[in-house]
């Protein structure tokens, strides 16, 4: 789920553990992080805490996805940024949500996301993508585990723990500093033939969908799918992948109930379930494809030579995932690069370009990193 405006949404429903005591907070933050304490031990005390919190007219068995109903909601769901800020004001900092059975606050100010953030514990419970989970319990001869995107609890944890400690290795970083240069470099030139009489581009974002895919593919897999091409085809697997997961969020934003929808594909699969069946399928298909194809490298090397090897081969390798979790896993971290890389990066971009005394700030930063050893 992408949050706009800075917004963090804590659910009340969660077990959490090891939660620290707070300790300067004002008042609303205090309330906040007593919410997260609350778990299923403690709901009598969660619902009594949340009252504290302004909401929306809640309805019996919907909540207040009512809001966001055609005819009589006052929001359109797919323009959560202005749902979002009309709610911060006229209902505050820190407010209610009841997104059917799931009890929620939801919060706008970087302090009080730090608050809740500190208050998670070990094991945070988050708002689950039953549509992720419900299809990739259908495909298991491509998911036979679920992976880091539908995940709850411990085994979250578990699966976290062993996969972050390859993304955070500095060595990870150093093996694939010149190629991550060609593919910047792939998406400068990119810019440049794409610019109009202005000398600016129409749409960015497309552009950076397609950078997003051709890096985390390298890291992950070491292929690069040639994303960055000049009049890339439609059919290209790249653009394939693209579309697809795109596609899915689009899906995902009109079936999960979080988003303020009633789950009727629960029930009988709705055009839209079909649609997000179809565009997972696709994606599937072809991730596994060249994912299988970096197994099949793997077992052809002679030598283990592990800064040779690619994220998916390196996990392997040290045996800290089983093969299924680490296909699964880079799996969705292709998905994640299509979609939330690039809006991170979208955003980036545009507060630099708002704010030119930090450009040459961070261009010193650059070059200070890539003179140093990592």
């Amino acid at each position: 789920m992408r949050l706009n405006y800075s917004t963090g949404i804590a659910l009340i429903r969660s077990s959490l553990k090891d939660v620290s005591p707070i300790k300067n907070c004002n008042f609303k933050q205090n309330i906040l992080a007593n919410c997260v304490r609350c778990g299923q031990d403690n709901a009598m005390g969660a619902s009594k805490t949340l009252t504290r919190f302004q909401s929306d007219l809640i309805l019996p068995i919907i909540g207040t996805i009512w809001m966001s109903m055609p005819l009589i909601g006052r929001y359109n769901s797919d323009r959560q940024q202005e749902m979002n800020h009309d709610k911060r004001v006229r209902l505050g900092d820190i407010i209610r949500e009841k997104l059917g059975p799931i009890d929620a606050v939801m919060c706008f100010r970087a302090e009080d996301l730090q608050e809740l953030l500190r208050n998670e514990g070990t094991y945070p419970h988050r708002i689950e993508f039953s549509t992720l989970k419900a299809y990739r319990e259908s495909r298991k001869e491509w998911f036979k585990t679920s992976g880091l995107l539908v995940e709850q609890g411990k085994e979250w944890h578990e699966l976290r723990a062993k996969t972050q400690k390859h993304l955070l290795k500095p060595s990870a970083i150093r093996a694939y500093l010149d190629s991550m240069q060609d593919v910047s470099r792939d998406l400068v030139l990119r810019i440049f033939d794409l610019r109009d009489e202005t000398k600016e581009i129409p749409d960015l974002l497309p552009e950076l969908y397609k950078w997003a895919l051709e890096s985390v593919s390298l890291v992950g897999l070491d292929a690069r799918l040639g994303c960055l091409q000049k009049d890339l085809p439609a059919e290209s697997d790249g653009m394939q992948m693209i579309n697809s997961v795109l596609t899915q969020f689009q899906c995902m934003n009109k079936l999960e109930m979080f988003a303020g929808n009633i789950p009727f594909w629960k029930l009988f699969p709705t055009p839209t379930w079909r649609r997000f069946v179809k565009a997972s399928d696709i994606y599937a298909k072809i991730s596994f494809k060249y994912i299988n194809q970096s197994l099949q490298r793997l077992k052809e090397m002679e030598e283990t030579d592990e800064k040779k090897l690619t994220l998916l081969q390196a996990m392997l390798a040290k045996k800290d995932l089983s093969v299924p979790d680490a296909m699964v896993f880079v799996a969705d971290m292709l998905m994640a690069g299509i979609e939330t890389t690039s809006h991170s990066v979208g955003f980036l971009l545009y507060n630099l370009a708002r704010n030119q005394d930090k450009q040459e700030k961070l261009h010193q930063e650059i070059l200070n990193f890539s003179l140093q050893k990592i």
